[in-house]
């Protein structure tokens, strides 16, 4: 789990770096999420937060989420998630993106890694505030897959 958190911090902390040669522009993120997730037999609620960065085409995450997987069961998702985004108006952006971490369960005493995949639209209400709206695939190891949609805000801010 360190190594995962270590390079996601320097994904990070490199997509931030400015330099005046440099192309892209470069915005931190922060992003909040809600959606639905899907099992065999119900759908319930999930939240989630996010912080990262991005360049024009780019965005990289350090993500945390909560998905009630049944009554009785909450699973907490904690990883990584790097996006790739086809800018093909001033209003929306098509995204894909891969999902990489850890997940703990209520009703089980470990951590098991997950990869999962994702694709959506960003809408881009203004210069700092977008709504995506996306579909996820998460397979948890030894565990069933967790389909979900939702709808997040992205808050994007300079830290200088």
């Amino acid at each position: 789990m360190f190594r995962a958190i270590f390079l996601s911090v320097c994904m990070v902390l490199l997509l931030q770096a400015k330099d005046d040669d440099y192309i892209y522009n470069t915005d931190s993120l922060v992003a909040f999420e809600s959606g639905y997730s899907f099992f065999d037999s119900n759908s319930d609620a999930n939240v989630g937060l996010k912080i990262g960065a991005q360049t024009n085409n780019y965005r990289v995450y350090l993500n945390a989420n909560e998905i009630q997987v049944s009554k009785s069961i909450d699973q907490a998702l904690f990883g990584t998630q790097i996006e790739y985004m086809f800018n093909f108006s001033k209003i929306a952006s098509f995204y894909v993106g891969a999902d990489l971490g850890y997940a703990k369960r209520s009703d089980k005493t470990d951590y098991n890694s997950y990869i999962g995949a994702e694709a959506g639209f960003d809408f881009h209400i203004d210069k700092r505030f977008d709504i995506q709206a996306g579909a996820r695939s998460i397979k948890v190891k030894d565990l069933d897959t967790t389909n979900s949609a939702f709808m997040a805000v992205v808050i994007k801010y300079d830290m200088d």
